[in-house]
């Protein structure tokens, strides 16, 4: 009986950690609540064109662009008022605290999405507001956590990737 209760317990979760994990150094962090049709299938932070999801990268690159990247996998059409978000969390310099906030990713062909409504939602921060790029970029784990959310507040599974910057 209580093996069987483990497996319902387990059997969620892992069907989450299949949607979201990978070569893309992302991880699930959330059960769906949306309806399981909607699911963020893997996220990814890229810097000078490479995936950094997951990876130590080295302090100061200068004036290079962070671009967010997350797939949704749905069967037939999103909920009208889908939108797909991403928390960030960023270390402090100099031992104080650290910026947090929220940003929204695109699937309209604008704000670093090459293709419109192919389901890959994204944005380019090409002014190092939240990116692990800035030359000034404090030292510390980056972590940008990626979900969908729909008009009536009900999210999809998170994607949690994070990026490490050390010293260079």
């Amino acid at each position: 009986m209580r093996s069987r209760q483990m497996i319902r317990f387990l059997a969620p979760s892992l069907l989450i950690v299949a949607a979201c994990s990978g070569d893309s150094g992302s991880s699930p962090t959330a059960p769906s609540i949306m309806p399981a049709a909607t699911v963020v299938s893997s996220a990814k932070v890229v810097v000078d064109g490479r995936d950094v999801s997951g990876m130590n990268v080295p302090q100061g690159h200068h004036g290079a662009v962070t671009h967010f990247e997350a797939r949704v996998e749905h069967d037939g059409s999103l909920e009208p008022g889908f939108e797909m978000w991403m928390r960030y969390e960023q270390p402090g310099a100099h031992g104080m605290m650290g910026s947090q906030g929220r940003a929204r990713l695109f699937d309209d062909g604008t704000h670093g999405d090459p293709v419109a409504g192919d389901g890959i939602y994204c944005l380019d921060d090409d002014i190092g507001q939240i990116g692990c790029q800035r030359s000034d970029a404090p030292m510390g784990e980056y972590h940008y956590d990626f979900y969908g959310a729909g008009p009536h507040g009900d999210e999809t599974n998170h994607c949690l990737v994070t990026v490490t910057v050390v010293g260079g």
